[in-house]
């Protein structure tokens, strides 16, 4: 089941780990081997706290998906320069 997880997540076109663990970090590193196929790693604060407005009805469901929206516009992985740490 592990390895059918991995391919499905490599060939997916968007990838969301849920949890921060060693297969997360496998996959997201194999698919920007790939080509840097777009990541979304998510603001677990951010979106605790809109649920819970979601479900309390202090949100409607257009301000919530636009505010999950904009929560994440700036979180998508993508190509960046490695730090060079001295030493």
């Amino acid at each position: 089941m592990a390895a059918l997880d991995y391919i499905v997540s490599l060939e997916s076109d968007i990838f969301i780990p849920t949890i921060g663990g060693h297969m997360a970090h496998v996959v997201e590193g194999h698919r920007r081997y790939l080509g840097y196929k777009v990541t979304i790693n998510l603001d677990k604060l951010a979106v605790v706290s809109l649920i819970d407005k979601y479900r309390n009805g202090t949100l409607s469901r257009d301000i919530f998906s636009e505010s999950m929206k904009a929560a994440h516009a700036n979180r998508m992985g993508g190509p960046t320069k490695r730090l060079k740490i001295p030493g």
